[in-house]
């Protein structure tokens, strides 16, 4: 299976500007992108939306009392390669141009596909964040991205400080079961 995400905002660096809460709203921006795709085939007709126990497969988690729904999950057995084409209007007399800190940019696309940790909670929480009931999201971990190639562009016309980011997701499977058979590309 594969299927794109588009994020269309600000993305800052991962670092001083790449605040918790940023993060929160770029993964809250991805979120119903997400969430649609399980009302699709062929995750229509799975039942893993529920938690797991040790006679049944599940991928929602439950973190600080908040659900998590990563559709990549060890769980499943998925694992995801991933490219991102990111598009920023960048002068190019900017010391930096149109790639500057890329990588960093990547890191905070990356926290905000991936479930938060139980850290990120407690911190979002105490700053008055308000949390869906359930968060839908890409990856359980990003340690289950086996490839990743990025590559950046000029886009003409866009505002300052916006991006347009293209995340091309493919499924691939650790460990191939007739539950995650039919998302397999």
């Amino acid at each position: 299976m594969q299927f794109h995400l588009i994020f269309d905002g600000n993305l800052p660096p991962r670092g001083k500007s790449a605040t918790l809460e940023r993060i929160h709203d770029v993964r809250m921006a991805i979120h119903p992108q997400i969430e649609g795709l399980w009302s699709l085939q062929p995750l229509k007709n799975n039942d893993w939306l529920r938690q797991r126990s040790a006679n049944r497969l599940g991928v929602i988690e439950i973190r600080n009392g908040f659900e998590f729904a990563p559709l990549i999950s060890k769980y499943v057995g998925l694992l995801a390669e991933i490219h991102v084409t990111i598009l920023r209007n960048r002068h190019s007399n900017d010391r930096q141009g149109i790639h500057g800190d890329i990588d960093n940019r990547v890191k905070t696309l990356f926290d905000a596909l991936r479930m938060r940790t139980l850290g990120e909670i407690n911190i979002l929480s105490k700053k008055g964040i308000v949390f869906q009931d359930r968060t839908f999201c890409l990856l359980q971990d990003d340690d289950l991205v086996t490839k990743l190639t990025v590559e950046t562009d000029r886009w003409l016309g866009a505002p300052p400080h916006q991006t347009l980011a293209i995340i091309r997701v493919a499924i691939k499977a650790s460990t191939v079961t007739m539950d995650n058979l039919d998302l397999l590309t």
